[in-house]
């Protein structure tokens, strides 16, 4: 993936000093680590995203299994 763009925020001098220490730990440019962080944050919540639709999907079908149900009893009780 291509670096192509910039992003600028401010913070903290003890949030960017932090995270200067955790980037020269870890032999990591500044930059990169930010990268990252954002990186797999975006993920996190993507994936979080994609299991709340599937959970609403799945009570979809369930409500649609439901309504059938319902309505084939509707159909039974005036056939009588």
């Amino acid at each position: 993936m291509a670096l192509d763009a910039q992003i600028a925020f401010r913070t903290s001098s003890e949030i960017k000093s932090l995270l200067e220490k955790i980037a020269t730990s870890q032999n990591k440019r500044f930059s990169q680590l930010l990268n990252e962080i954002i990186t797999d944050y975006a993920k996190q919540n993507k994936d979080q995203e994609m299991s709340q639709m599937q959970a609403v999907q799945k009570k979809l079908q369930e409500h649609e299994q439901l309504i059938a149900q319902l309505q084939q009893t509707q159909l039974e009780m005036a056939k009588k």
